[in-house]
Parts: structure tokens; C-alpha cells; sequence
């Protein structure tokens, strides 16, 4: 670790600098007896220096706040879809031949290949939906097609309703994760504004101190 880096990070260094900067500038005004206009300047930039500190301080507690809401996105994530998944892709359930007798409705064959469509698409697209969840990618919705059915059955008409509010129910989650990935990390900037934050603040607070010491 670089030394400044050590100094920075350090009760001891900042304490220091709170002393010095108390006990020096009371000297000093002591010495020069500033004027009013001086002194005007001179509360702004503390009030200043120490509003930088303090927005830092706040500023560090952001990406701990991100990742909690990360985790239990995570968390619901993997609960909720693992299940939807294995269940809306179940093949058993679909991919299945119906043996036609007098009793079989007039558009049987139309509910067999409509079937047999279900069971193509669950085929053709299984890996591809487990990929996206195993990697907590989004579903890309456009590179999807859903087949035509021809007979009017509820149970297909209401699977692939299903599937529809599923991947936009996943997606949603999916972005959400995202950007709450994306609010835990911090950039170059920021962390070190964060690191130079508490001796804003000390700077700030030792001018203070100059002011209560020398003022009359």
C-alpha cells in the first residue's frame, strides 16, 4: 500500500491534522488579526470543506445499501424462476401422442400437431432459457417464436401465456439485479472522494476550532 494511502486511511494521521490545523491557525489569526471579510471567506470554505466530508461519509454507505438489495434480488431470483422453469419446461407434460377414438373431439388432429408444435418449441428453447438464468442474463425476447396454434386449446393458450409473463416477470428481476450490481461497485472517482472525505472533514472541523480559540 502506498504511505499517502496509509496516512489517509489512519485515526492517528487525521486527529493530527485536526490538532495542527486547530493550533496553527490560532496562531496565525492571533498574529494577523484578520479582518471580517476574512473571516466571512475563510466559514464559507470550512462549511464547505466539511459538507464535502460529510457527503462522503453518506456516499460510502450507498454500495452497502446496493449490495444487500443485490443479494435478495439474487436470492429471489434463484427461488422464484428455478422453479418456473422446471416446471414450465417440463416435457412430460406436453410432449405426449393422444389415441383418437369416437370420443375424440372433431379437431383432434389440430390439438395433436399443436402439441407436438409445444413440444418442439419447449425442445428448441430449454437450454437457452436455463443459459440466461444459470448466467443471470436477460431473455432476449425478438430471438423468441412462438408457435401458431390452430385448435382453440385453454392449456396451450394459457402455457404460453404463461411463459410470456414469466420471461417479462425474469427480465424486470433480471435488470433490477443489474443495476443494483452496478450501484455496489465504485468507480476511480468516487472511492477516492470517499477516501479523501474524512480529511475534508477534519479540515473543516479545525477551522472551527480556530474560530471558537481566537474569536472574541
Amino acid at each position: 500500500m502506498h504511505p499517502i494511502e496509509r496516512l489517509l486511511i489512519s485515526p492517528c494521521f487525521l486527529l493530527i491534522t485536526l490538532v495542527c490545523v486547530a493550533v496553527f491557525g490560532s496562531l496565525v489569526v492571533k498574529i494577523c488579526s484578520p479582518s471580517n471579510r476574512f473571516w466571512r471567506i475563510s466559514d464559507f470554505c470550512a462549511l464547505l470543506f466539511t459538507c464535502l466530508g460529510i457527503l462522503g461519509v453518506v456516499k460510502d454507505s450507498r454500495p452497502i445499501f446496493y449490495e444487500r438489495e443485490y443479494y435478495k434480488c439474487q436470492k429471489r431470483i434463484e427461488s422464484v424462476y428455478k422453479w418456473r422453469l422446471m416446471s414450465n419446461f417440463n416435457e412430460s407434460i406436453y410432449c405426449q401422442d393422444f389415441i383418437e377414438n369416437e370420443c375424440s373431439p372433431s379437431n383432434f388432429k389440430a390439438k395433436q400437431e399443436d402439441y407436438n408444435l409445444t413440444c418442439q418449441w419447449i425442445k428448441e428453447y430449454k437450454e437457452y432459457f436455463f443459459e440466461c438464468y444459470s448466467n443471470k442474463k436477460p431473455i432476449n425476447t425478438d430471438s423468441i417464436s412462438y408457435p401458431e396454434l390452430q385448435s382453440s386449446d385453454l392449456i396451450l393458450k394459457y402455457y404460453f401465456n404463461n411463459m410470456r409473463h414469466c420471461i417479462t416477470d425474469y427480465n424486470k428481476d433480471i435488470a433490477q439485479l443489474r443495476e443494483y450490481k452496478q450501484g455496489s461497485q465504485t468507480n476511480t472517482y468516487e472511492l477516492y472522494y470517499i477516501i479523501l472525505s474524512p480529511l475534508f472533514l477534519v479540515i473543516g472541523l479545525g477551522w472551527k476550532f480556530v474560530k471558537f480559540f481566537t474569536w472574541h
